[in-house]
């Protein structure tokens, strides 16, 4: 097999480091869903959220009613693979 000039392993940490800011992500997804749904517990329209933060009608749909897609989703990989990438990291 001929020899290609990439470094798995500097390949693998950029991997690595992706799926550490893709985890930072999801976690703050779920921070702000929190908040937009304690907000509209305390009485807060979802029209007067969408407003004060610019938020298409859809965006704000998409926010209140959808879980957000998996970390492997969102990578494009498997699960395993994902838990497999991570377990270095944490």
């Amino acid at each position: 097999m001929a020899e290609v000039g990439v470094d798995l392993d500097a390949l693998r940490q950029e991997i690595e480091k992706l799926i550490l800011l893709e985890q930072v992500a999801e976690r703050r997804q779920q921070l702000i869903e929190e908040r937009l749904d304690r907000a509209v517990e305390q009485g807060m329209s979802t029209e007067q959220i969408r407003s004060e933060l610019g938020l298409s009608k859809e965006s704000i749909g998409k926010l209140l009613r959808d879980d957000p897609p998996t970390l492997a989703e969102r990578l494009g990989i498997s699960e395993e693979t994902a838990e497999g990438l991570a377990e270095p990291i944490g």
